[in-house]
């Protein structure tokens, strides 16, 4: 799956990758070019323990309360040329 091109504002929040159940979540996503600013929470989390093996590429993040980029060890995420505070 390819997550491109989408802003994310002020919401609790931006992008998030995972599930409850590892059997109905969606593994080995990639997401591109997104924007995250000014949510309540992270401006995006990269999994979980179902979630995994997430690509995140080129994202922009900034403004968002809790953490900016919440990537759990548990996520096994690739995260590269993320933007952080860019401009708006």
């Amino acid at each position: 799956n390819v997550v491109a091109a989408n802003r994310c504002t002020g919401n609790v929040r931006g992008i998030t990758v995972g599930g409850r159940e590892e059997d109905i979540t969606a593994n080995g996503n990639f997401f591109f070019n997104n924007v995250t600013r000014d949510n309540r929470s992270d401006g995006f989390r990269s999994g979980n323990g179902c979630g995994k093996n997430n690509y995140f590429s080129q994202c922009v993040v900034g403004g968002n309360v809790e953490t900016e980029i919440n990537d759990p060890e548990s996520a096994k995420a690739t995260i590269f040329n993320v933007v952080p505070g860019a401009a708006r």
